[in-house]
């Protein structure tokens, strides 16, 4: 992991509760990176949150739909 060091770094996975996102979330999280999930359905995402806290990787979740332009900014606004 050493050529794909991620740390000092946060990233934000849209659509990460489960499936590909996910799986994208947990990777970029063994790589350093702190991770934002992202996802529409908030008990799905509290589930993936505590997933990857038990894995012992550094999370946090944001419910919000990233079409909507409103729940974007009042999601930022809050970080």
């Amino acid at each position: 992991m050493d050529l794909f060091s991620l740390q000092g770094c946060r990233a934000l996975i849209t659509g990460s509760g489960q499936g590909i996102g996910l799986t994208l979330a947990r990777g970029l999280a063994a790589a350093g990176a702190e991770i934002v999930l992202n996802d529409v359905d908030a008990a799905r995402l509290d589930r993936a949150v505590a997933m990857l806290r038990d894995e012992g990787f550094v999370v946090e979740g944001r419910c919000f739909d990233v079409t909507s332009a409103a729940e974007i900014e009042a999601a930022l606004k809050d970080r």
